[in-house]
């Protein structure tokens, strides 16, 4: 059973003798109620139990508390009501960052460990990922221009100083062995200096030693690395080619003409490669080779030079990457070359075992990899959630216990898992001065002729003719007190339960004692010669007496007045005869003792009357919503 604001009126107020000062009503405590602090993070809405990533300004709290709904120029965040603007970070006020507490981090200032946009919560970047404009994204491995000026040996920038005569380059471009006879120089091929003569000064450039290229001075440029400010062959002095012409094969010749038929030793060639003329495929000699003709021998992109890749890796879209498949991407999916981890997926990406990466269909969430529905109250509604998996209560034991698609929590130590609750064994240690009915302790005071014992035993039915008297079947004839009737001791009841009188300062709770019958269900409180219920069975476990009219005294006896909210089971319907409050304190559930037309109505709190309902205009709720129709506050 719920221990909703409404079931809590008698457990909090009903008094166990005359002289006790608003103790509640034994036995109360222990019911283990449908939704509470001990199996809701959230808040009760009600017998439901709306978890916290489903609170909503109007559906807010925390701890098993009553669901509210939050003030204007407030929303809810981590269960909890606050004022807008005031530390709160939400999709509203956070739209280019990402909310990493109640703190906005914006792209600028994100990092590898903190990244995201669009108000969504910060999180961590997969291991080798770097945070772009709120995005976690895999860096480019290939070298290049752009980030080598060295040479490229695949994906290894080599630097000037590690250079040798084997890998010799620059400015991104693939490295290149030296002929013989020649060093690597500031990532240039050049004559090999051994002193000569008398002079001991470098060897002299000329077509003796430079046939292939041209000469720098005494350095000899190559055809590979010569360019239209350096051209030249023979070993003749380098010259830059005019404007419109590109060096080839150590002739200038006009960019994208024939500078020959072949077959002599003055011809450049065909058309020049370059960006221009190869800008989706990489220049091997002046022969472009397009991206699908590419292999780990030649790849590349932008009219560079075509480079080997290095081993392990694959040629994809002109880049050398290590590909992604099963073996490099074992705990994620491929997206191309890129392998997206399992921490980094996303309904839009979600995959395992190096398999392409795929959208999730509407509805569904990607965990570990696998496209499942997602665990909450909506499909899990009598069980609860580990991760996205649904427990089943049938399925639950003391680690794993839950309802309500609210997370599995293991039970304390010396608890048992009952229908989706944790609950303390009900025995004598707990129950010293009742008997237990399952695991609810009945204390005396709730006892009736049908649940009747003491000391933690398992309660008992009396026999016909017997009564229940401080927890002991005793034979005796029954008073023939009513449902409401006063009293003073249960064998004052027909129904064997009195509802005994308690006092404070200035208020009284039961007046004169009330007639009660210890029930499971409204049936058992009896109905009169037209099938109409005598009285309500409420969350204690108590009748009511059954009342016409909820405008005052109604049929109930002085002192009482004619309400509704008091019966879980039929809260917006069923009347009951209940105490007329006369101050503040004779009322529970955040409400107050209305003091206007209608004096002796406890009023305001949720599920209870409208403030001023019946003579203002506007009767009033005291948490802020919206008096219902009913005349009742949400």
């Amino acid at each position: 059973m719920k221990v909703t604001p409404t079931a809590l009126r008698l457990c909090s107020l009903v008094l166990l003798t005359a002289t006790a000062v608003l103790a509640p009503l034994a036995g109360c405590g222990s019911a283990q109620p449908t939704c509470s602090a001990s199996n809701c993070v959230g808040c009760c809405e009600e017998d439901t139990c709306i978890p916290p990533s489903q609170t909503t300004n109007g559906q807010c709290g925390g701890s098993g508390s009553a669901c509210r709904a939050c003030l204007p120029g407030q929303a809810c965040l981590d269960s909890a009501c606050v004022k807008t603007g005031e530390g709160l970070c939400t999709p509203d006020t956070c739209t280019t960052g990402c909310c990493q507490g109640g703190t906005c981090v914006q792209p600028g200032a994100q990092t590898a460990a903190a990244c995201g946009g669009a108000g969504t919560a910060c999180r961590a970047c997969a291991t080798g990922q770097a945070c772009a404009s709120g995005a976690c994204v895999t860096p480019d491995p290939s070298c290049g221009p752009g980030n080598c000026a060295g040479c490229c040996d695949g994906d290894t920038c080599v630097l000037s100083a590690a250079q040798t005569a084997s890998r010799c380059g620059r400015s991104g471009d693939a490295c290149m062995a030296c002929l013989a006879g020649r060093t690597c120089s500031a990532g240039q091929c050049t004559l090999s200096g051994t002193g000569g003569g008398g002079g001991g000064g470098s060897t002299t450039c000329s077509a003796a030693n430079c046939a292939g290229g041209c000469c720098f001075g005494n350095t000899c440029i190559v055809y590979t690395a010569q360019g239209n400010a350096q051209c030249g062959k023979g070993g003749a002095a380098c010259n830059g080619c005019a404007s419109g012409q590109v060096c080839t094969a150590g002739a200038c010749a006009p960019s994208g003409t024939g500078g020959g038929t072949g077959g002599g030793t003055g011809g450049s060639g065909g058309t020049t490669c370059n960006a221009t003329t190869c800008p989706s495929g990489c220049c091997s000699g002046n022969t472009c080779v397009a991206p699908s003709a590419q292999s780990t021998s030649a790849c590349g992109k932008g009219g560079d030079v075509c480079k080997t890749c290095a081993s392990g890796q694959a040629c994809s879209a002109g880049a050398c990457a290590t590909p992604c498949n099963a073996t490099t991407c074992p705990s994620g999916c491929c997206n191309g070359s890129t392998c997206v981890a399992f921490t980094a997926q996303s309904e839009a990406q979600c995959g395992t075992s190096g398999n392409t990466c795929s959208a999730c269909a509407t509805g569904k969430v990607c965990a570990s990899g696998v496209c499942t529905t997602p665990c909450d109250g909506t499909n899990c509604p009598s069980g609860c959630c580990n991760g996205n998996t649904c427990v089943a209560q049938a399925n639950q034991a003391v680690a794993q216990c839950g309802k309500g698609g609210a997370s599995c929590k293991a039970c304390a130590a010396g608890q048992s898992c009952t229908a989706g609750a944790c609950v303390s064994p009900c025995n004598a240690t707990s129950c010293p001065s009742g008997c237990c009915n399952g695991n609810t302790c009945v204390a005396v005071a709730a006892q009736g002729a049908s649940r009747c014992g003491k000391s933690g035993a398992a309660c008992a039915a009396c026999a016909t003719g017997q009564v229940c008297s401080s927890g002991t079947c005793v034979t005796g004839s029954s008073g023939g007190g009513a449902l409401g009737d006063p009293c003073t001791a249960n064998a004052d009841c027909a129904g064997g339960l009195c509802l005994q009188q308690g006092s404070a300062a200035t208020a009284t709770t039961w007046p004169g004692g009330y007639c009660s019958r210890a029930c499971t269900t409204t049936t058992d409180c009896g109905k009169d010669a037209q099938g109409n219920p005598l009285g309500y069975c409420n969350a204690s476990g108590a009748c009511l007496k059954a009342c016409s009219a909820t405008t005052g005294q109604s049929n109930c006896r002085s002192g009482y007045v004619c309400d509704i909210g008091w019966i879980a089971s039929a809260r917006t319907t069923a009347k009951a005869c209940v105490w007329k409050c006369i101050s503040n304190s004779d009322c529970g559930g955040g409400s107050i003792c209305d003091s206007g037309a209608a004096a002796g109505y406890c009023a305001g709190g949720a599920t209870y009357r409208c403030i001023g309902q019946g003579y203002v205009a506007t009767p009033t709720c005291l948490n802020g919503a919206t008096c219902k129709a009913n005349g009742y506050c949400p």
